[in-house]
């Protein structure tokens, strides 16, 4: 997985209440090449999104966090999407916002055009944590 970009307004948003961890849940959007995230864009709304009615979920289920001599790390577990119905995509970035409110938090760039075809599995693994913050 490429490494996940913050948008501007996350840690801001962070440190005003907007995001709360342990309840809001975290979904995916996705957009195409012709379409890519700014640094600037604050919500979903911003965004021109991929269709993902064919997608299995469009949620993370298992969010975890931990806190070591004052550096916070936020984890997500690794997401497995079905494309079920049709193909999903084309899309080059995934972009995580919180499910409450469509406030963003950050997108990867795959560098090019993917298609998940009817009948086959996209994973979206973050590594060992998406963020750390001080």
């Amino acid at each position: 997985m490429p490494a996940l970009i913050k948008f501007n307004q996350f840690i801001e948003d962070v440190y005003h209440g907007e995001h709360n961890f342990y309840s809001d849940p975290i979904k995916y959007a996705l957009t195409a090449q012709a379409n890519p995230p700014l640094a600037t864009y604050v919500s979903l709304t911003n965004l021109v999104q991929v269709s993902l009615a064919n997608a299995s979920t469009d949620t993370f289920t298992t969010i975890s966090s931990n806190q070591v001599n004052g550096l916070y790390s936020f984890i997500l577990d690794d997401l497995n999407v079905a494309a079920a119905g049709g193909d999903i995509g084309p899309f080059r970035y995934a972009v995580l916002y919180n499910g409450t409110n469509d406030r963003l938090i950050g997108y990867s760039d795959y560098g090019t055009e993917i298609t998940v075809v009817n009948g086959s599995i996209f994973k979206f693994d973050f590594g060992s944590s998406l963020f750390t913050t001080q």
